[in-house]
């Protein structure tokens, strides 16, 4: 009810974002070091979160056309709510967004690129099990996008360490309001 209150009274998916529920889950992801329940409970809060979340998605899916984007987590990476925060964003900015969600092969984030004629693509890197395959992925699918006139956006609380150089097709977010503004600045180029 709080994250849609929030929304309703005027507060955008990416505010919320990047506020309260990043404030809620950095909190609640430290209560294990304490608290033997920690885990139960960050666990069953991710959960509430992503029914909200899931929610406000339906509230903000665009109606009509709009430009294409697909992204999700890399492999290893077994964080849900960042990617489905990514794209809810989106959705409320007006974009056909496609959340493959967590644990992603780069291979079927490139196909799903192709298929749904993404203009931008995101990847949430909240945890890298194998760094190599990251980088590599993570430059195949700004190569790809750049060849596709689009972007690839790089975000997450380990994107830090994630080695590509400055690519054409890629850029970095610090934050899901980064995001929706790169998105945004996609927009007003195209038009």
């Amino acid at each position: 009810g709080l994250v849609l209150s929030m929304y309703l009274a005027g507060r955008s998916v990416a505010e919320i974002a990047d506020g309260p529920i990043h404030t809620a889950m950095e909190r609640l992801g430290e209560l294990w070091r304490h608290d033997e329940a920690g885990i139960f409970i960050e666990h069953r809060a991710t959960d509430l979160c992503v029914q909200a979340v899931q929610q406000l998605r339906v509230l903000v899916e665009p109606q009509g056309p709009g430009p294409g984007a697909v992204g999700g987590a890399p492999p290893g990476d077994p964080y849900i709510l960042p990617t489905l925060l990514a794209a809810t964003a989106l959705d409320a900015d007006g974009w056909r967004a496609v959340n493959l969600g967590p644990d992603t092969p780069f291979e079927a984030l490139a196909q799903a690129i192709e298929r749904h004629d993404a203009r931008l693509a995101w990847l949430c890197v909240s945890s890298i099990r194998a760094a190599d395959e990251v980088d590599s992925g993570a430059r195949q699918l700004a190569a790809l996008m750049a060849h596709r006139g689009g972007l690839l956006v790089l975000g997450g609380r380990a994107a830090a360490d994630v080695a590509v150089p400055d690519l054409p097709g890629l850029r970095h977010g610090a934050s899901l309001q980064d995001l929706v503004a790169i998105a945004a600045g996609m927009h007003s180029a195209a038009a």
